[in-house]
């Protein structure tokens, strides 16, 4: 068992060495001591999603504490569409899709100043996966992570749809600080009301649906489809921004 590991762990950290993408962490270096498996990368400065929706709140505390902190939906849907980019570069690697398996609100940074998205980390790679389940690890209680799908230890392993789905989380928390109480809790942003802007909400409302329906033939095949989404979405936000009227209460 550890040997097979050893030799999976060793050929995708070079796999991911080999990687040049904005907003991916630089690996540093990787080696073997003994059993241990040691995977280095680069630190960035920046504010987890976590800590920007949750200032109050120490790392991963659930439920959290203090008041939440709303991004402007226009922010959202801007860091929505880098993280998607950085997964559509992840997905298209050849000869095989190169999967995280581990988005959350605590693997997604924001660089600050610059108000970039970054990834933290790589995800769990294949040989975590081999390890775990052939020595009996693959419990769900191994897997703090409540974004994750159901099953992704499992038959859902291989799938791109599992980056999706942790994706379609992830819009969601930015939107409504919603951290799922079940693997299978179905989104909040759609049943929250809105005042402004009923269209755009309706719109970001049905890409995390898409995104979240384990559904194979409702949800979204590629990272690609929901990036296409998201800029079209941006572009007619951008555009009913533009033929907006000043209230004399100042708001838009």
């Amino acid at each position: 068992i550890v040997a097979v590991s050893q030799e999976m762990f060793l050929r995708e950290c070079k796999i991911l060495a080999n990687l040049e993408q904005h907003g991916m962490p630089r690996v540093v270096d990787y080696f073997i001591r003994g059993k241990e498996l040691f995977l280095i990368l680069d630190y960035s400065e920046g504010m987890s999603l976590w800590e920007f929706v949750y200032p109050q709140s120490a790392q991963g505390i659930r439920p959290p504490l203090g008041r939440r902190t709303q991004p402007a939906r226009e922010r959202v849907i801007d860091w929505s569409i880098q993280l998607a980019e950085i997964l559509c570069y992840l997905h298209d690697q050849k000869p095989f899709p190169i999967l995280h398996r581990n988005l959350s609100p605590l693997s997604v940074q924001i660089a600050p100043l610059i108000d970039e998205v970054r990834l933290v980390d790589c995800g769990l790679l294949n040989s975590f996966r081999t390890l775990a389940t052939l020595t009996g690890y693959g419990s769900t209680a191994f897997f703090p992570n409540p974004f994750a799908i159901p099953d992704l230890i499992g038959g859902r392993w291989s799938q791109t749809y599992v980056d999706i789905f942790a994706f379609g989380r992830i819009l969601d928390f930015m939107l409504t600080g919603n951290i799922p109480a079940e693997a299978d809790a179905p989104p909040a942003y759609p049943a929250t009301e809105s005042s402004l802007d009923a269209e755009l909400h309706t719109l970001l409302a049905r890409i995390i649906m898409r995104c979240c329906d384990m559904a194979r033939d409702d949800h979204y095949q590629s990272m690609a489809e929901v990036n296409q989404d998201l800029i079209q979405l941006r572009a007619e936000a951008s555009g009913s921004e533009s033929q907006r009227i000043p209230c004399i209460c100042g708001h838009l």
